[in-house]
């Protein structure tokens, strides 16, 4: 999704800053709000992942 939100500043722009070459992809607000949530689960569970290493004293190289 950044590189959709970034597309223009990649491709470049014209002089009204649109896109010089139009992004093949897009998504709706609903798959937006959807990769913020998962990526809110998946940070929530690396910092989960974390704690309990510690907790265990493993080694982590």
């Amino acid at each position: 999704m950044q590189v959709v939100d970034r597309w223009a500043e990649i491709v470049g722009q014209d002089t009204e800053g649109r896109p010089l070459v139009l992004c093949p992809n897009s998504f709706t607000e609903e798959k937006r709000s959807r990769q913020r949530e998962d990526q809110a689960k998946w940070e929530g569970g690396v910092i989960l992942m974390d704690e309990i290493l510690d907790q265990l004293g493993a080694y982590r190289g």
